[in-house]
């Protein structure tokens, strides 16, 4: 039986060597990248879900001044039963008509999250209690659906591009 010299076990003979090695750091930079990206896309996640979080508290507090700031400045929005909001400005203007002087209680569920480069969508289901201030009324609560596209700006920051929503039927109700 013929020795081995050491570097040889897989036949490496001369280049053989080298190639294996330029191989393994090859895969450990795919590797890295790979896991850079899974960061990456963890980490865009987690800034849009924080802007769904400031969006609803913001609501939610009837702090409406502070939403527009959360939209692209040529924000589309179209909502349910009512006229399309074209732009920042015009949803600055127009914002907080429906739950102005109400209570506003939100319930938002996730029912997909993409994120693709500087373009992500949402696609959820919701429902929206309004209370109406004092003894005035019974709340009323709207259930719907929404496909949100969101844009990261060239600040890094992402921001609701375009945003439409549906009535839908109660959870549970066909």
């Amino acid at each position: 039986m013929k020795k081995r010299e050491a570097g040889q076990a897989w036949g490496l003979r001369g280049g053989g060597k080298a190639w294996l090695a330029k191989g393994l750091a090859s895969g450990l930079v795919v590797m890295a990248a790979a896991g850079s990206a899974l960061a990456d896309e963890a980490a865009d996640r987690a800034a849009i879900e924080a802007l769904n979080a400031r969006w609803v508290a913001a609501y939610e507090a009837g702090d409406y001044a502070a939403i527009p700031a959360l939209y692209t400045e040529d924000a589309l929005i179209m909502p349910r039963g009512r006229p399309a909001i074209e732009g920042r400005a015009a949803l600055a203007e127009r914002l907080g008509g429906l739950a102005a002087g109400r209570g506003v209680d939100i319930g938002f569920e996730v029912r997909e999250l993409v994120v693709e480069g500087d373009l992500a969508w949402l696609v959820s289901r919701f429902a929206v209690t309004y209370t109406p201030p004092g003894e005035q009324g019974a709340a009323v609560t709207e259930h719907g659906r929404s496909l949100i596209i969101y844009r990261r700006g060239a600040d890094g920051e992402w921001r609701i591009h375009r945003d439409m929503d549906a009535p839908a039927p109660a959870p549970g109700s066909g």
